[in-house]
């Protein structure tokens, strides 16, 4: 997840509340399904509870200014004074992962998954975390759960349908990756890498078509490393593609 996208997450829950308003607005803003009871009474906190809030706030106010260490010196603080604060254990595996310290964005998703089962985006962030590492298997696991979890996000889809090209299940990951783009049309992510699936699959054409719908989608989103890419792969495709006129030579 990329920082801005964390810095519109904080704004909504820096004001110092409730563990169970905070999860829930966690929830909200990362689309995750989660098993907390609706309706139900929130308990009065404890002293630790509330002390562990205030390390997490004040975390997130250092993550918002860009101050990712004192972040996660803040978030330290908030499981060490509450242990089964999946919120504090996620902040902090997304700031390792956007560091690109996996193994240890890795430990923090466990964490938080072991008080946290029924939460997508984590199986999901965990998933993204250890496919840096090239574990794919792994990776496809998580995102199995996740898609268990939560069918109708696309995003499940997107993440597996990438590692089952990683590892050569081909036909699989045109699968997922049609779903995920008929729950998302503006995926470019997913339009990339099922063009090069297509490509694999010798359907140049349909490969051809996806890498320029990807450049289409990522200009739009001002992502010029995603617009280059996928412009590029477009262009070898089609040199590397004989014509028909070629062809009859």
């Amino acid at each position: 997840m990329s920082f801005v996208r964390q810095a519109i997450a904080i704004a909504t829950i820096i004001s110092i509340g409730s563990v169970v308003a905070a999860k829930n607005s966690f929830a909200q803003t990362h689309g995750g399904h989660h098993s907390s009871p609706s309706g139900s009474v929130v308990p009065e906190l404890t002293e630790s509870q509330r002390q562990a809030e205030k390390y997490v706030n004040q975390a997130l106010d250092r993550l918002h200014n860009k101050d990712y260490q004192t972040a996660i010196e803040g978030l330290t603080k908030a499981v060490e004074t509450q242990p089964d604060h999946y919120i504090a254990y996620t902040y902090r595996g997304d700031i390792f992962r956007s560091m690109g310290k996996y193994q240890a964005a890795i430990d923090d998703y466990t964490k938080a998954i072991e008080h946290n089962p029924s939460h997508s985006y984590l199986l999901n962030s965990r998933g993204v975390s250890y496919a840096a590492l090239g574990e794919y298997r792994k990776a496809i696991a998580d995102h199995s759960q996740a898609i268990e979890i939560y069918p109708e996000q696309g995003a499940g889809y997107s993440y597996r349908g990438a590692m089952y090209f990683k590892v050569g299940e081909n036909e699989k990951a045109l699968d997922d990756l049609n779903r995920a783009i008929a729950g998302n049309e503006n995926n470019a992510e997913a339009y990339t890498y099922r063009g090069q699936v297509q490509a694999k699959l010798g359907n140049n054409k349909a490969a051809i078509a996806d890498y320029q719908k990807a450049a289409k989608l990522f200009a739009s989103q001002s992502n010029k490393a995603g617009y280059t890419r996928a412009t590029n792969l477009a262009k070898d495709l089609q040199q590397a593609t004989p014509t028909a006129s070629t062809q009859k030579r």
